[in-house]
């Protein structure tokens, strides 16, 4: 059969019944494409391979695919039968932004899925409408050439445009249709709530029963908030890189992320790259046909780190796999000569532990500072809180883990108050963060908490170069 046939075919099936012959038939004709139309996968995947795979555990013999080398391959590694159409970039939270190119023949295979689906026509008004709120940092948007229904597009930058979305949120649009209000809404919800709070704005008094966000995860403090603030409205929560097409959704189940049918998830141990069937890894994915043809992501290291867990909840009749996001490589904490190969404090543990207090200051990316210069209360505090951390040998079984925090204010203004958050912040860390409780009820780690003003002017983590490790996040 011909690669054209192959894909043909899968293109029908994933739509199909959940199965692992599904995965692996998908798996073969995405890896016999890539060789046959790729320069670089032509020279990466061996003369034969796709003819031998009989499992998917049989992707292991491929290299690990990184962003450096995406990107020292340039166009080598895009597929000549599906050139790029539209392109966008990723945030570059992980080094240099990435360009990502989208041919016609991705498109159209989204937009065909969604209409078979009949996804966004069940259980949905007449004249429905989507509010898509983006930010100003990914490039080219995609939302007008792939989604097939009615939608508005507000990118925020500043008071004007989230004043422009929330007159889109609250009127009728009768350009559209009669009764045309905005029922569904996606985007960058955080800041657009913490917009209409702090102008006394009740988004109960919208039109509004769905909520989407993808990205970062979002901590139980904000699930609250969006829940009481937005009366109820469904809320879906979905994972996602930029680069990937496919990423994983919010359980009501069970509570974690399961994978889309769109990939193919690996996770890797951080230190030797085995594969690992439960525990903390890396999270690796190979983007599968007919969603992505144009540059394959085949075993991309994600660089993010997960809890995984094999299940059996019904939510992922797929992969049988549930996550937990832990946050950036990067940004955990080796815990040095007790343990080598042992990571801690992860950047979302950390996050759940002082996502209440209000007093630590937090990261404000570029497009945040426009609307905290003008005056819009809230924004300061929707970041990763600024931190870093330091390791030290204690004795030959003992290690101290010294974490500090940044506060809005100098301590010294407010010493009562700075020594009670303290201890506060070091018994949250403690019981939110696993891996740091078991240590300390061992004995075999001192926890301490410092506490520091406001060091530089720009509260972005990435300008922290004095700290180690450096936090940066997504």
């Amino acid at each position: 059969m011909s690669s054209e046939q192959a894909i043909s075919n899968d293109d029908k099936a994933v739509t199909g019944k959940s199965t692992e012959a599904l995965k692996l038939r998908l798996l073969n004709a995405t890896l016999r494409h890539a060789r046959e139309q790729s320069e670089f996968y032509h020279e990466r995947i061996p003369e034969g391979f796709v003819e031998r795979i009989t499992s998917i555990g049989d992707l292991e013999a491929l290299p690990i695919l990184t962003k450096e080398e995406i990107e020292a391959a340039g166009s080598r590694i895009i597929c000549r039968d599906s050139p790029p159409e539209i392109f966008k970039t990723s945030r570059g939270t992980t080094g240099q932004p990435l360009l990502v190119p989208i041919s016609r023949k991705e498109i159209d295979a989204y937009n065909d899925t969604l209409r078979e689906l009949g996804f966004w026509k069940r259980n949905y008004p007449p004249n429905t409408l989507f509010l898509d709120i983006d930010d100003d940092v990914h490039g080219e948007r995609l939302t007008g050439a792939l989604l097939p229904f009615p939608h508005l597009c507000v990118t925020i930058y500043g008071r004007d445009s989230l004043e422009g979305a929330a007159r889109h949120l609250f009127r009728e649009h009768t350009q559209i249709g009669n009764g045309a209000y905005v029922t569904d809404l996606m985007g960058d919800l955080v800041k657009f709530t913490t917009y209409l709070v702090s102008e006394e704005r009740d988004p109960r008094a919208s039109h509004v029963r769905n909520l989407y966000f993808a990205g970062r995860g979002v901590s139980d403090k904000w699930r609250s908030i969006l829940t009481e603030v937005w009366g109820g409205a469904d809320q879906s929560e979905v994972y996602g890189l930029s680069e990937v097409f496919g990423g994983a959704s919010r359980c009501q189940r069970c509570g974690r992320y399961h994978l889309s049918p769109y990939v193919i998830p690996e996770v890797l141990d951080p230190f030797n790259r085995s594969r690992l069937e439960d525990g903390i890894g890396v999270l690796v994915l190979t983007t599968l046909i007919p969603f992505v043809r144009s540059r394959p992501m085949i075993r991309y290291w994600t660089g993010d780190i997960v809890n995984a867990v094999r299940t059996s909840c019904p939510g992922d009749r797929f992969h049988r796999l549930g996550i937990e996001i832990k946050g950036r490589l990067r940004d955990a904490v080796r815990l040095g000569p007790l343990a080598p190969n042992r990571l801690a404090l992860f950047p979302y543990d950390v996050l759940a532990a002082v996502d209440e207090i209000p007093d630590i200051r937090r990261a404000v990316h570029s497009i945040d500072r426009l609307a905290i210069a003008e005056g819009i209360a809230g924004f300061e505090y929707v970041g990763f809180p600024i931190y870093a951390a330091s390791i030290k040998e204690v004795t030959p079984d003992r290690i101290g883990l010294m974490v500090s925090f940044e506060l809005r204010y100098p301590p010294r203004l407010f010493p009562q108050r700075t020594k009670e958050l303290q201890t506060v912040i070091a018994s949250r860390l403690i019981s939110c963060c696993h891996e740091i409780r078991e240590l300390v009820e061992t004995g075999r780690l001192e926890l301490s908490v410092e506490l520091h003003g406001p060091r530089i002017k720009s509260a972005y983590p990435s300008d922290l170069a004095d700290q180690e490790p450096k936090p940066r996040f997504s």
